[in-house]
Formats: structure tokens, C-alpha cells, sequence
């Protein structure tokens, strides 16, 4: 990410304009982050019931140290976030924006960052439609901030599990979820199934046209029409 800042401030590129506004509409960022989170790990669980699931093998916890576990946890939730909203939205989904319509930029940076994570999480990442919410958030607010508060709900929920599993649960069994493990789960898609429907409704509708990418309009935001015309002219 440092390399990208770099050169791009050597070729004259506003990283002002890619980052956007500071204020983030929390309350409901954090409302759908969480709501995401529960339906990846509903999904997930009834995946791993029917052993549809692979092996979660890129990193193993046996043996490692508490250190190791707390910087790994710590990294994935306050760093992983930003190189990616960084890397992903703000440089890929303002390039495909310029070119494409804003959906067909969503759904090819969507997929793209989904499976950038592994097959099995990617498939979760599209069924739930959570791979698809970070570009809305960040065309929506125009603040990059925003879609980092999202995705770093998302890693503190998932990865705070960890550390405290090896302090005050050392001997809990994470093997494959029980039937009843299964049902509940399937109980908590089918309430928030509706919700998430409604969601993707509004995005589609909201995402009608080409329009104009994010970096475009923080630029006019920022420095006007003129400056941004002759940007988007050259």
C-alpha cells in the first residue's frame, strides 16, 4: 500500500480524493457489518455440517504461542483492512467505475476480492453478499474511511475469536457443528434473509447507470469542475 501512495503522489494522483470524506454514517455501517458477519457464519456452519467446506489450513493455531495468535489477530483486524479497502476500492473499483457501469464494477471488484480469499470463503463471501457491500459503502458515502470501518467490524468479529479460545477455552472442541448447530443456524438465515433482500434491492436500484467514480467526485468535491474535467479529460 506505501508503494502504491508513493507512486501515486509521484504521478500526481490526489490520495485526498481517493480516501475521501471522514465522516462515516457508523450506525448503520456497523448494523450491516454485524448482520453480515452472522449470516458468513451461519452459512459457514451449515456448510461444514455437509462437509462442503475445506480445511481452514492457511494457518494453523496448534502449537503457536499466545504472542503469535495476538499479533495475528491484531494485523488481520486493524491492518488487513486498510491495504485492502486501500488497494481494492480505492484504486481497482475507481479504474473499473471510470470504464464500466457502477454495477458491473461492483459485481467484477466483488467477486475479484472474494475469491482473493480462497475458494470456500469467496463462495461464502458472494452467497451472503457481503464481497459486494464494501464498493457500495464506498460510492455511497464517498469516504474510503467508511468501507474500512465496515470491513474492520467484520475482521474484529472474526478474528477476536481466537485469542480469547486460547485463554479461557484452551480445551474447546471447534470440531464439525452438531445437527443442532446446523438448525439454529438455518433459523438465523431465514430471519435475516428478508433483510438482506430489502439491502440488495436498494443497492441494485441505487446503482442504476455509469456515474461517475468515486476519485472523480471527491476531485470536484475538492478542487471543483475545472480541475476534474481536466483530469478526467487527460
Amino acid at each position: 500500500m506505501l508503494y502504491f501512495v508513493r507512486a501515486f503522489r509521484l504521478d500526481g494522483v490526489d490520495i485526498g480524493a481517493i480516501m475521501g470524506k471522514r465522516k462515516i454514517p457508523i450506525k448503520e455501517i456497523l448494523f450491516y457489518g454485524i448482520l453480515f458477519v452472522i449470516v458468513e457464519v451461519s452459512i459457514f456452519i451449515v456448510a461444514d455440517y455437509f462437509s462442503l467446506t475445506a480445511p481452514y489450513d492457511y494457518y494453523e493455531l496448534d502449537d503457536k504461542p499466545f504472542r503469535y495468535i495476538l499479533l495475528f489477530s491484531a494485523s488481520s483486524i486493524l491492518l488487513t483492512p486498510i491495504y485492502e479497502e486501500f488497494i481494492m476500492r480505492g484504486v481497482l473499483f475507481n479504474k473499473l467505475s471510470e470504464r464500466l457501469s457502477l454495477k458491473r464494477s461492483v459485481i467484477i471488484i466483488g467477486v475479484l476480492f472474494a475469491f482473493l480469499h480462497g475458494f470456500t470463503k469467496g463462495m461464502v463471501f458472494i452467497i451472503s453478499g457481503s464481497a459486494f457491500y464494501y464498493a457500495y459503502i464506498y460510492h455511497k458515502t464517498k469516504s474510503l474511511y467508511a468501507s474500512i470501518f465496515f470491513h474492520l467490524v467484520g475482521n474484529f468479529i472474526a478474528f477476536t475469536g481466537d485469542p480469547i479460545n486460547y485463554l479461557y477455552f484452551p480445551n474447546l472442541n471447534l470440531d464439525a457443528p452438531t445437527r443442532s448447530d446446523m438448525l439454529a443456524a438455518l433459523v438465523v438465515l431465514f430471519i435475516c434473509s428478508p433483510i438482506i433482500y430489502r439491502l440488495f434491492k436498494t443497492i441494485w436500484r441505487d446503482l442504476d447507470g455509469k456515474g461517475e467514480s468515486v476519485y472523480m467526485y471527491n476531485m470536484r468535491e475538492l478542487h471543483g469542475d475545472e480541475k476534474a474535467r481536466s483530469i478526467g479529460e487527460s
